[in-house]
């Protein structure tokens, strides 16, 4: 009977595999949606703006004006739990020199500067983005954030070790649109020695978090980099 009732599971299961639907002939020959059936009064979307932009494309200028605004770094945390954050003031220059370098290298922006805090709210929603970009006449808008994760590896008669996985999530919006024809992540990976002149194990945390982030921001500047270079 055990022998019998697998055999009806495993049958069972070899019939049901995950899109074995839209490959049979008689799916196929059934007319296609063309609208959602789904419904919500709190989109942001209508449902003739997302047919619109599914069926359209985003026509990028050749010399852009691209404002860039950095969301919240999320530091990592330590294991008393104290949160790591980048050190703002040190850090801001090399952040945005691995951001911004490899982007004017394309030769496609004809400027590129950051939203002033002023302009927007603590939260700032989507459509307050596109906002502060359309008041600064800027064609492009670049959000981008961070986060890290770190690892301490303590020895007795060497440098301590901290190990970062660091990741940036990063998109291009079309201010005159609103649409989005660029959306990435990229990660890195960094390992920090402790140097001699660290008096705490927290002062190579910081670093260690802050080249891993300049070294992810850095990948992604590349990636997006090559998406205007084509």
């Amino acid at each position: 009977m055990r022998a019998i009732i697998a055999a009806v599971f495993l049958a069972a299961a070899g019939c049901g595999s995950a899109g074995a639907l839209h490959r049979e002939p008689e799916y196929r020959q059934r007319e296609p949606l063309r609208a959602s059936l789904l419904q919500d009064e709190k989109a942001m979307l209508s449902e003739e703006a997302i047919q619109r932009l599914l069926g359209a494309r985003v026509h990028i200028p050749d010399r852009a004006k691209l404002a860039v605004h950095p969301l919240r770094h999320r530091g990592a945390r330590l294991d008393a739990g104290e949160a790591v954050e980048l050190d703002v003031i040190q850090a801001r220059r090399e952040l945005l020199d691995a951001l911004e370098t490899p982007l004017q290298k394309t030769g496609r922006f004809s400027e590129v500067t950051h939203v002033p805090q002023a302009l927007l709210p603590g939260e700032p929603s989507l459509t307050r983005l596109r906002e502060a970009a359309a008041l600064m006449q800027a064609d492009l808008l670049l959000v981008y954030s961070t986060r890290a994760e770190l690892v301490t590896v303590r020895y007795l008669f060497v440098p301590n070790e901290v190990k970062v996985h660091a990741t940036v999530e990063l998109f291009v919006l079309d201010v005159r649109t609103g649409a989005v024809p660029y959306a990435d992540a990229h990660e890195a990976l960094h390992t920090e020695l402790q140097a001699s002149t660290d008096d705490r194990v927290v002062e190579t945390q910081r670093r260690g978090e802050k080249n891993a982030t300049v070294k992810a921001l850095g990948e992604a500047a590349r990636g997006l980099a090559g998406f205007f270079g084509r």
